[in-house]
């Protein structure tokens, strides 16, 4: 992932200093796991967040206003899985031309350049200047 600070800035725009913090911190675990998504309980264990508390509180509230998602008891933030799963295609692309010996030939004959007109002579004569 190429990570672009005024991109990241327009998702973040809107939110507190404590919730960037947080929001920037799940986003990190996140990007531990295969698919970029987790349990939200795994997530309150590896940020150490207990239950009911100021941070569990902004946890929710950052699920609520749509900055993290959550589907089927995971977490995630789209933008990531979206990467991920480019990140994964360009791999399986990159390995299979690998096995066949690296990247396919062009198909196609490129276009023949044509010559340029003979230009005239250079001008030796610098008594102009």
């Amino acid at each position: 992932m190429k990570f672009n600070w005024a991109t990241h800035d327009t998702w973040c725009h809107h939110m507190t200093f404590e919730e960037r913090g947080l929001f920037d911190a799940v986003r990190s675990v996140l990007w531990t796991v295969v698919g970029c998504k987790m349990p939200l309980d795994t997530i309150r264990l590896r940020l150490n967040i207990k239950a009911g508390s100021r941070t569990d509180k902004l946890l929710s509230g950052l699920i609520t206003k749509g900055s993290l998602s959550f589907l089927d008891g995971k977490v995630f933030d789209s933008v990531q899985v979206n990467e991920f799963s480019q990140a994964v295609s360009k791999a399986k692309v990159n390995t299979a031309n690998g096995s066949k010996g690296g990247r396919p030939k062009l198909s196609s004959v490129p276009p023949q350049r044509e010559k340029p007109e003979s230009m005239a002579p250079p001008n030796d004569d610098l008594s102009d200047f």
